[in-house]
């Protein structure tokens, strides 16, 4: 039973998130997302974003950003060795009479975890005076545990062995959840300067993603009054909750299945809104090339932007469970161990409702993605200085979704032409700040908002690191054959010195 639970009640409980062995290692790349360089990545935070940067042409070759963090589990920092990550086979010290890697912080607050590995592919922007239009290419995975109380967790640790917990009747009317899912996306970004006058300017921007899923599971529960009587005896006096999955795995077998490859569909979108105040006053652009695109440097701008609306529904190989008001009491639950998927749902299903098939609902289900609605400002103080700030906060518009944490921070930040440097301030779901480190060369960032996890500083709760590498042209730049800072002015003279110089031909003296 200890198996079960943990298969079912809670089945993605810190799955890529707590696990030693599976830790998935930026949840907003802070570092570099609102600087004025990362052109069509910037999409990411704010999709209207792309029409203001510095840059008229970018392609994306590779971004890759991963995230990691709970407040539950962790790696005691005496026995904690990054490079173990890399190994074949690592092995991590144990302890205790269930040799587990892992440690747990016990005490009596909600449990949580959030994870996440997003890879965007091939990707591309062009600019052109109020237009920005962009296509991506990614693919992503996600995972959380939101609101898990803490009893069950320590009850899931340590496989129901907690005496202090024995024979004590919880009861838990609040929602709590866990989720995963994991999906390839190719989408569109367009984004439009809608007014400029004087000094200000106003722009929106939108990204619709057609979503591939390819794995996805959830547990919800509503409701749960429980006894861990002892070791061997649970008695549930009544759960009710919903979980599916649809996963590429055989479930009477537990072989893996390649076939289907995407087991979902779905549809995702990113809305924006970026408020920019420049520090000179606009003038039209004569459109005598893309590379004389004028380049204004604002003093401070503001983006609001809500991310991830949408969900995906599984189709294939996909089961969707519920139970209303079960209850059972189980004896030597100890004894039973998991074998496949669908045993172990079979022996579920008839312990709480008396049959072994009726656990099993139907054969499709939805999953919302990790909405959020995230409030950007930067601030040009001193030349090429500057302080951004970024909030991000979850939106829950489905009932059963994968649940984005908070997020709140300060970045300081140097940002010349080809050299930029940020030391990120953030707090992580407002009990965790952390102080990181981005830098960028030309094409090429590294970051990190939690650089402490690839050392031993302290206890191991999670890791943050991203990187990317890209090639774009800036705006005002026209080469070798214009001048550098082409201005519409210089852009204008270079224009007309071309056209005055004198053709070469027979007759004609140099």
């Amino acid at each position: 039973m200890r198996t079960v639970i943990k298969k079912l009640l809670v089945p993605v409980l810190f799955i890529y998130i707590t696990s030693a062995t599976n830790l998935l290692i930026a949840q907003e790349m802070l570092g570099i997302m609102n600087s004025n360089s990362p052109g069509i990545s910037s999409s990411m935070i704010n999709p209207a974003n792309t029409v203001t940067s510095r840059c008229y042409i970018d392609v994306n070759i590779m971004t890759f950003d991963v995230f990691a963090e709970n407040n539950y589990l962790y790696l005691h920092d005496s026995v904690y060795r990054f490079s173990r990550f890399f190994q074949k086979n690592p092995e991590f010290p144990v302890h205790g009479e269930n040799d587990k890697t892992t440690y747990d912080y016990y005490n009596t607050t909600n449990k949580q975890g959030y994870g996440n590995v997003r890879v965007m592919g091939p990707s591309a922007m062009l600019v052109r005076d109020r237009h920005a239009f962009g296509v991506t290419t990614g693919f992503r995975t996600v995972a959380s545990a939101s609101k898990l109380p803490y009893d069950v967790a320590k009850f899931l640790y340590d496989d129901f062995n907690y005496a202090p917990l024995q024979d004590i009747n919880f009861v838990h009317p609040d929602f709590f959840s866990g989720a995963l899912l994991s999906w390839a996306e190719i989408g569109a970004n367009y984004s439009y300067i809608f007014n400029r006058e004087g000094y200000n300017q106003w722009s929106a921007g939108l990204n619709l993603r057609y979503l591939a899923g390819y794995a996805g599971a959830f547990a919800s529960v509503d409701y749960f009054d429980y006894i861990v009587l002892d070791l061997d005896t649970l008695q549930v006096n009544r759960v009710d909750g919903e979980a599916g999955i649809s996963t590429p795995m055989d479930y009477e077998t537990d072989n893996y299945a390649a076939s289907p490859l995407f087991r979902g569909r779905g549809l995702g979108l990113d809305l924006g809104i970026v408020y920019e105040r420049k520090v000179k006053g606009y003038q039209n652009w004569d459109r005598y090339s893309l590379c004389s695109q004028p380049y204004t440097p604002y003093l401070y701008r503001i983006g609001v932007s809500v991310l991830d609306i949408g969900r995906i529904r599984f189709n294939d190989n996909a089961y969707y469970m519920t139970i209303d008001n079960g209850s059972t009491f189980w004896p030597d639950f100890s004894s039973f161990h998991y074998s496949t998927m669908n045993r172990t749902l079979g022996e579920v299903s008839y312990h709480f409702l008396g049959d072994s098939s009726a656990l099993i609902k139907g054969n499709s289900f939805s999953l919302g993605l990790p909405t959020a609605l995230s409030i950007q400002g930067d601030y040009n103080f001193y030349k090429n200085w500057y302080v951004s700030g970024t909030a991000v906060m979850p939106l829950k518009l489905y009932q059963n979704s994968v649940i984005r944490e908070s997020l709140l921070a300060i970045v300081p930040r140097y940002e010349g032409k080809d050299f930029a440097i940020s030391l990120p301030v953030s707090l992580f779901n407002f009990y965790d700040p952390r102080i990181g480190i981005a830098l960028r060369y030309k094409g090429f960032y590294i970051g990190s908002e939690n650089p402490a996890g690839f050392f031993s500083f302290s206890d191991f709760t999670g890791l943050d690191f991203y990187m990317g590498i890209r090639i774009s042209l800036a705006k005002g730049d026209c080469g070798k054959a214009s001048p550098t800072d082409c201005t519409i002015n210089e852009s204008s003279k270079f224009r007309k010195k071309k056209q005055e110089k004198p053709k070469m031909g027979l007759g004609v003296s140099q």
